[in-house]
């Protein structure tokens, strides 16, 4: 098939298709219909990494939950991320909302931590309408609870501390040991504004019992609570709460609160009864300042294209802004892999040219090992092939020709060109070009 014949094909194929998952109450508010490409519709997970505890632990967006509103509030189709129509049909109407989410959220649950967002649109009359990417945040209160080495060499078997939300909430709360290691996750309410921890068992021999509220929770915080034990003698005052005055024992609790994503708040020494001339801890010495970067590392620039964001397609191509950008690699290049992450500019599309999803501009082949050289055509597109590419510690990458193809092929898409570099030291960098036609 040409490449002409392709993009014939395609653009015809994404204007004829459509598909409808509604619910049964919904009414469009017209009868007049467009169209709306949940093929465009890309989720971005933001924060993830800073709540995980690995990259492996980053949550797959497969089943994440897509909801389709009117400006009514009726519900116009929902799905799984994983099984969206790539059109829909619906009436034309201004306010449409697109809701996405990690899952139903349970008022308290351990380690699911809750992602949300929301962006809105319009149907016009015979018109496909794109969506884009929708940034889904971290959108519960994450708590965790931490019992230092000293205070569980003291712990008797019943010690244990609830979490609570607002006190009288039956079905928000969980129970923390000091076995567990888990972190709680509690949906937060417009409304909801504390969180109780009540500690209760037996510490050094002595039966213990207080509580503790956080006030002005929200959704976005990882509140971490530390529970620990300080001796300062025997000149603590009887209403301290001290366990054993004759030892100076006395349970602490601090507490950092942290806007996930954001800078780390103020520690607060919550039951220390003891800040007193002379009781002060030690303050510790500033911590080494953040590493420089790198620059001999391989490193990506543009004057046009945003390579941390989503780039409009309709702003670059031909007698507009060049879809172009340099890689940098000071130690010379050794390979450059570059894949397309497009639904219509698959294998099949681009074989008709010549091309293939995934190449290296190192060799000019579909891989580095023996597969079907694609130098040729790489060089008529104007990419840099061999030679110009190994040992180069400057090369330029420039995909302005294909904006027209791109916007034909796939409109309302988000097509990526996510581009590998490996240095000579064994440095490797990665940079994702995402155009949204």
């Amino acid at each position: 098939m040409t490449m002409k014949k392709s993009i014939t094909y395609l653009a015809a194929l994404a204007l004829t298709f459509g598909a409808v998952s509604c619910d049964e109450s919904w009414n469009p508010p017209t009868s007049d219909q467009g169209e709306l490409s949940l093929n465009s519709l890309g989720i971005e997970v933001s924060d993830a990494e800073n709540i995980v505890r690995s990259r492996a632990d980053v949550p797959s967006t497969d089943n994440f939950l897509v909801e389709i509103y009117d400006a009514q509030g009726a519900l116009a189709g929902n799905w799984t991320y994983k099984s969206m129509p790539e059109v829909v049909t619906l009436g034309v109407g201004t306010g449409y909302r697109v809701d996405v989410k990690s899952h139903a959220i349970a008022k308290a649950e351990w380690e699911k931590p809750y992602y949300a967002g929301s962006a809105t649109f319009d149907i016009e009359k015979s018109k496909i309408t794109s969506i884009g990417v929708v940034t889904c945040r971290f959108s519960s209160l994450r708590v965790s609870v931490i019992f230092t080495d000293r205070l569980r060499a003291l712990l008797g078997d019943d010690v244990e501390v609830t979490a609570v939300l607002n006190e009288d909430q039956t079905d928000g709360r969980l129970v923390f040991t000091p076995a567990e290691t888990r972190s709680a996750y509690f949906d937060v309410a417009e409304g909801e504004s504390s969180l109780a921890l009540n500690f209760h068992g037996t510490v050094n021999g002595y039966v213990e019992n207080f509580s503790r509220v956080y006030t002005d929770i929200a959704a976005g915080q990882h509140r971490q609570v530390t529970f620990d034990v300080r001796e300062n003698g025997s000149d603590i005052p009887e209403e301290s709460g001290g366990l054993n005055p004759t030892e100076g024992i006395y349970v602490t609790t601090d507490v950092t609160d942290e806007y996930v994503g954001g800078n780390a708040g103020v520690e607060e020494d919550v039951m220390d009864p003891s800040d007193r001339p002379g009781k002060e801890d030690p303050i510790d010495p500033p911590g080494p300042g953040p590493e420089e970067p790198d620059k001999d590392k391989p490193d990506f620039t543009s004057d046009y294209l945003d390579l941390k964001g989503v780039n409009m397609l309709s702003e670059f191509g031909e007698g507009k802004k060049p879809a172009s950008l340099k890689i940098l690699a000071p130690k010379g290049v050794k390979t450059l892999h570059v894949f397309i992450d497009s639904a219509t500019l698959d294998d099949d599309m681009l074989g008709g040219v010549g091309l293939a999803t995934k190449f290296y501009l190192d060799s000019g082949k579909a891989d580095n090992a023996d597969a079907t050289d694609l130098s040729g055509a790489l060089s008529g597109m104007g990419f840099p092939v061999g030679d110009k590419v190994v040992d180069q510690t400057e090369i330029p990458f420039d995909i302005t020709g294909f904006m027209e193809i791109l916007g034909i092929v796939g409109a309302g898409e988000l097509h990526k060109f996510i581009i590998t570099v490996t240095d000579n030291d064994g440095n490797v960098e990665t940079a994702t070009l995402q155009l949204q036609a």
